[in-house]
């Protein structure tokens, strides 16, 4: 299967883009869904932690393991054993599977490595976070990396990734009512 991503341009939204996500699928009258991992539930939390939310989400995935991605989601086993959970094409095809499954108008998916500074001793990949979104039949694929941010600890890494997984969220939305 064939990838094939959009760019996607975004400014990092500093204060409450949850709050500006939810105002805006509200007003546009769409529906948001996520598929996460690394994240552990965290975007959808912070999605729903918004008063009047609940007019606009559907659907959270919260697929931590491989197995949860292929049963729940339908990642191909292949995909997982070429390129890990931790990739863009893992991203893209949890994206799609959430898309599928919830139907909603746009959807984002988050994958990585949040691991702990200590992990970091061993897997140099700690830090590197992939993004999906589908919105208007187009797919993005965003590339996070912390990884020589050494000052990042786990739980910065998990919000960090989820306020770039919303601002990037919010221009798709800013930028198809131009």
């Amino acid at each position: 299967m064939g990838y094939s991503f959009q760019s996607l341009k975004y400014t990092l939204e500093e204060k409450k883009p949850q709050k500006k996500l939810v105002k805006k699928l509200a007003e546009l009258n769409l529906k948001v869904a996520t598929a996460e991992s690394c994240t552990g539930g965290l975007l959808s939390k912070m999605i729903t932690d918004v008063p009047g939310s609940s007019k606009v989400f559907e659907y959270g995935f919260c697929t931590y393991s491989d197995a949860a991605k292929i049963k729940i989601l339908g990642v191909s086993e292949n995909v997982l054993k070429e390129h890990s959970a931790v990739s863009k094409e893992a991203a893209f095809e949890m994206v799609l599977g959430a898309k599928k499954i919830s139907e909603a108008d746009l959807v984002i998916s988050v994958t990585g490595y949040a691991g702990s500074v200590k992990e970091r001793e061993y897997n140099n990949d700690v830090g590197l976070i992939y993004i999906g979104i589908i919105f208007k039949n187009k797919s993005y694929i965003l590339n996070l990396d912390f990884r020589d941010n050494c000052s990042l600890n786990r739980k910065m890494i998990r919000e960090l990734s989820v306020k770039h997984a919303i601002s990037a969220a919010l221009a798709l939305l800013n930028s198809d009512i131009k």
